[in-house]
């Protein structure tokens, strides 16, 4: 006696249970239909990044940076430099976004904010040391060597 939901396929010393296509064994070894993936076999919907089943429902799913559009299908990207998230200057890119900052200023770790140059470093991202030879005032942020009267140049 065998305890096989539909088909018993007799080995020696023992039996083998199995399914009829369309049905799977589940935890329990009874067979069970299988479910239909709306993702799968799809004719009315074609997504552009994927597809997911949400309440036996499918739906299309963008990518990290882009949105669904209108349509339900394409994807688009977001423009997340119209969330203001950069302190200073925001470049939109695809799926992502990049901040900088001003010349004097430069990227602090969180990659969002701006913070002043250390003393005596000058210019974008602060790249830049001043080397004023004490003939300046000081070093600005931006320009780099405040010189004295009569001084000019880089390390005045």
């Amino acid at each position: 006696q065998h305890e096989c939901d539909q088909i018993c396929t007799n080995i020696e010393g023992s039996f083998k249970c199995s399914c009829h296509p369309g049905y799977t064994y589940d935890i329990l070894n009874k067979c069970k239909k299988n479910a239909l993936d709306p993702c799968q076999n799809l004719t009315h919907i074609n997504c552009s990044y994927g597809c997911e089943v949400i309440n036996d429902i499918a739906q299309c799913f963008c990518s990290t940076g882009y949105k669904l559009a209108d349509d339900g299908f394409s994807c688009v990207d977001i423009n997340e430099c119209e969330q203001n998230l950069c302190s200073q200057n925001c470049l939109n890119l695809a799926g992502s976004y990049m901040c900088s900052c001003h010349a004097g200023f430069i990227l602090t770790g969180d990659k969002l904010s701006c913070d002043f140059c250390l003393p005596n470093q000058y210019g974008v991202n602060c790249n830049s040391s001043c080397s004023c030879r004490g003939r300046s005032t000081a070093c600005d942020g931006v320009k780099g060597c405040i010189c004295m009267d009569n001084w000019t140049g880089n390390e005045c």
